[in-house]
């Protein structure tokens, strides 16, 4: 049987990374793009999906049919965006 004491600090322990947790998904959130001027200056909620989908259409327009690659730029500009925004 555990003593009231490590009892105590596993508690502890647990509440401090659910309050980590919850620290880093509120910056995730307040950091995080939401939303893209259009060219007409309308607001819109951003979408990765169409970024991709762009990406995508780009490369194969050019030739180039490697989603694995279209999938890797992707995340490497929504990691660019992410530290900019």
């Amino acid at each position: 049987m555990p003593e009231s004491n490590e009892v105590k600090v596993t508690t502890q322990v647990d509440t401090k990374i659910a309050q980590n947790n919850t620290s880093d998904a509120v910056w995730s959130f307040m950091t995080s793009l939401k939303s893209v001027a259009k060219r007409n200056g309308e607001a819109q909620q951003f979408n990765p999906e169409k970024l991709h989908n762009s990406i995508v259409q780009a490369m194969f327009e050019t030739g180039m049919k490697d989603p694995e690659r279209a999938e890797a730029i992707t995340n490497q500009i929504m990691s660019r965006l992410n530290i900019i925004y």
